[in-house]
């Protein structure tokens, strides 16, 4: 078992009608109880930032769990349940169309579970397992995409922070935009002190954290194995290699 420094989280359609209010963000992130996930997932950690903790870069921002407040803030929107539970606004049943990735079965697992802690608050949720997921973009149905991703891969912070959450980012997939993320992401370029870039990248976290493009989901552990008895278990190829002393270069 080892940190994978990968990062799973939920990508929030924020162009969607249902999405484009804060308050269905934060009552959705404050639904969520991630230890579940950890549980189910055999390892873990709570993420406090966007990075995994090994990084000084990484921030720390608590994850809060509060169905109570949830309820009151999807109340408090309209959204209202009717006699067989389910919540619905104008005649419309609150419901959301999640999008993962077939080959992360952690992933399709939390997808599961995620399901199951939204049913009873009257979200009905439907979950869809893709072989890929590059055509969830804004314009798509699905409200969430569950997403894997090492985050740091370089060993710093701007290349995902850049990809994901500048305006025009490659990867920014439901055209999230904060001129204050792109201002800072600029410094953090220009920047060169490694003190001084770790505030900032922590400062853009707390701003993306905070307007909820991104929902945090597991800083994950993986557990891998080698052996006879393994049968045809096999790790995911884009990912790790385990490497033994026969490793060498031909003479």
């Amino acid at each position: 078992s080892y940190d994978a420094g990968y990062q799973y989280f939920a990508l929030v359609n924020i162009q969607r009608p249902l999405f484009k209010e804060d308050k269905m963000r934060e009552a959705l992130d404050l639904a969520l109880n991630r230890e579940d996930y950890l549980k189910a997932l055999k390892g873990g950690r709570l993420p406090s930032g966007l990075f995994a903790d090994i990084y000084s870069f990484n921030a720390d921002v608590p994850l809060e769990h509060d169905t109570e407040k949830a309820k009151a803030l999807l109340d408090e929107m309209g959204w209202k349940k009717n006699d067989q539970g389910q919540r619905e606004k104008d005649g419309q049943a609150l419901e959301l169309n999640v999008a993962t990735l077939s080959f992360r079965q952690d992933l399709v697992t939390i997808g599961q579970i995620l399901s199951s802690q939204l049913n009873p608050l009257g979200i009905k949720v439907n979950v869809q397992a893709l072989d890929s997921a590059e055509n969830v973009r804004t314009g798509s149905d699905y409200d969430l995409l569950l997403y894997s991703q090492h985050t740091a891969p370089t060993g710093e912070p701007s290349y995902f922070l850049n990809q994901f959450f500048r305006t025009n980012g490659s990867d920014n997939r439901f055209d999230y935009s904060n001129p204050e993320v792109d201002r800072e992401l600029d410094q953090l370029g220009q920047e060169a002190d490694s003190e001084k870039r770790d505030e900032l990248a922590k400062s853009i976290q707390e701003k993306i954290i905070n307007d909820r493009p991104i929902i945090r989901l597991v800083d994950p552990e993986w557990h891998a194995g080698i052996g006879a008895d393994l049968g045809d278990y096999q790790l995911y190829c884009g990912d790790y290699y385990i490497v033994n002393p026969s490793l060498g270069v031909n003479k």
